[in-house]
């Protein structure tokens, strides 16, 4: 979806001290989820021997709003860049949040990053690669 991408747009925005552009209010939601708990999940449904094709969601299980996001930025980045808001797109979202009790219970998943150390790093990866 168009907010799959959210984090790389405001972080590269942000540290060009451009700001952010948010379609709609920004108190929509989303259950962001870093990497690295992707990458742990696929490894054990790839080596739980009895996980046989089910489907299961991988994420936080919080909800972050994109104000958030950029209120968590403009800290961590040291700046005060106030969103752009422009109208909603026809249809968003409003909110997302993964239910993640199936992946936890069939695959003993717990998160590794929440949110606040994922972004955290992904700043961190911007800072370096932007140059």
């Amino acid at each position: 979806g168009a907010y799959a991408a959210v984090i790389p747009a405001f972080c590269s925005r942000m540290l060009r001290g451009e700001r952010p552009v948010i379609f709609g209010d920004g108190e929509q939601s989303r259950d962001f989820c870093y990497i690295d708990n992707v990458v742990d999940a696929n490894m054990r449904g790839a080596t739980v021997p009895e996980v046989h094709g089910e489907v299961v969601n991988v994420a936080c299980g919080e909800r972050t709003t994109l104000n958030q996001i950029v209120a968590d930025l403009n800290r961590l980045l040291g700046t005060k860049l106030e969103p752009e808001y422009k109208p909603t797109r026809a249809g968003d979202v409003r909110h997302s949040l993964a239910d993640i009790s199936v992946t936890e219970q069939v695959l003993g998943y717990k998160p590794l990053v929440m949110f606040a150390e994922g972004l955290e790093r992904s700043i961190a990866w911007y800072r370096e690669h932007l140059r």
